[in-house]
């Protein structure tokens, strides 16, 4: 027997039965058409409150007609049962009403969470505006903390997608977010036997869903089936922050992947953003049986690396500034001094003095061309190109900053 059928064997006869909704209601509220807070699929996702503690919940209610139907919503209640992890939605209670083999009603109560990524993008493509460094990071590296959580036990979720990324604010902002993984319905388990991976129990959306899966190439490609799952997870976490980076661009319904990163590369120009941008290609890239998408421990590490370069070393940035090499060639001036600027991101600075003092360091080359100071730079064309440099390099902190 597999990992994945002893568990929903065991869970089916543990004490989660109820006789009926009259427990629910009791306890969480009425199942009402005006609690009603969202519908996906034959899951119906209802407000309701804890009555012992007055905290607002979800109540999401499934109703099974056919085994392959149970047997999904009670897999997802096991992942809920083992995904302990900042990242995983939380669960109180699940509770099913069994009618016979087959059919069920499923009730699991999960925590209220203030919206879902999907939304969050929309918002700010409603708005033409671009979501912001920090912000990117800051969910991106959650999700792939909650993604590392379970491919380390060897869980794969086969459904990741903006609207199943949910987060909440801290403080009423969104400048904190809390980021958390949801709706397990198409999970796997990787097992001796393998992921199954059977076209008519593929039910994710396929712009999320690696070419390999639907077109079905994975064995002429020489994919294993344990492979597929994590494959598959890797390729949807690049097209959601794919999504991100790209809110503030008309690409009128575009999916072709490769051509939307080139249209994000156009706009995103800070070193760091070209690193995430060159990690996305990696994870949304075609893979072979020895060309597999980096790891999400490889994406965690390479994350890590990122959010290190935006740190300001500003001692090594006024040695930079005051070296001879300035005296150089075009690019030695332009392009290091160019390259050294946008690697200062001010959205990971802490405070606005730094900011100040970048700004200010800024200036003092700007003054030193106007003036001639920097010797080499004689040259009209030159000093013309070098101020047009300067001045982008400003705009960009400046959006940066703001």
């Amino acid at each position: 027997m597999s990992e994945e059928s002893l568990l929903l064997s065991n869970i089916e006869y543990e004490d989660h039965r109820i006789d009926n909704e009259k427990y629910i209601i009791e306890q969480y509220g009425n199942l009402s058409e005006s609690n009603i807070i969202a519908q996906h699929g034959q899951a119906r996702i209802y407000k309701g409150e804890k009555k012992d503690s007055g905290m607002e919940v979800v109540i999401k209610v499934y109703s099974t007609q056919e085994k392959y139907e149970l047997k999904k919503y009670l897999r997802e209640i096991q992942i809920l049962k083992l995904a302990d992890d900042p990242n995983i939605i939380d669960y109180y209670d699940i509770k099913f009403i069994q009618q016979d083999e087959n059919k069920a009603k499923v009730f699991i109560i999960m925590e209220m969470m203030d919206g879902d990524l999907q939304k969050l993008i929309q918002d700010y493509k409603n708005n033409k505006k671009k979501i912001g460094f920090k912000m990117v990071m800051m969910i991106f590296q959650q999700l792939v903390d909650g993604v590392q959580f379970l491919h380390k036990n060897k869980i794969y979720h086969r459904d990741l997608k903006p609207q199943n990324i949910l987060f909440s604010k801290v403080n009423d902002e969104n400048k904190n977010l809390i980021i958390k993984i949801a709706d397990f319905g198409n999970v796997r388990f990787a097992s001796k036997e393998g992921v199954s991976s059977k076209t008519s129990e593929i039910f994710i959306s396929d712009y999320y869903c690696p070419p390999e899966i639907s077109n079905n190439q994975f064995n002429e490609l020489g994919i294993s089936h344990n492979q597929i799952g994590e494959q598959w997870d890797l390729y949807a976490t690049g097209i959601i922050f794919l999504d991100m980076l790209t809110t503030n661009l008309s690409l009128q319904g575009a999916r072709d992947i490769h051509k939307i990163i080139e249209e994000v590369e156009n706009d995103r120009k800070t070193i760091q953003e070209i690193n995430l941008i060159n990690m996305i290609k990696n994870l949304t890239k075609n893979i072979s049986k020895d060309n597999l998408r980096p790891s999400i421990n490889i994406i965690k590490q390479g994350l890590e690396l990122i959010e290190k370069d935006n740190k300001l070393d500003k001692k090594k940035f006024k040695e930079f500034i005051s070296q001879e090499e300035l005296s150089g060639q075009y690019e030695v001036g332009v392009r290091e001094i160019e390259e050294r600027l946008i690697e200062v991101d001010p959205n990971m600075i802490c405070t606005d003095e730094e900011i100040a003092e970048l700004n200010n360091m800024i200036d003092q080359i700007t003054a030193d061309v106007e003036s001639g100071g920097v010797a080499g730079l004689e040259d009209e064309s030159f000093q013309e190109e070098f101020q047009n440099q300067l001045a982008s390099i400003q705009e960009t902190l400046d959006q940066l900053i703001d």
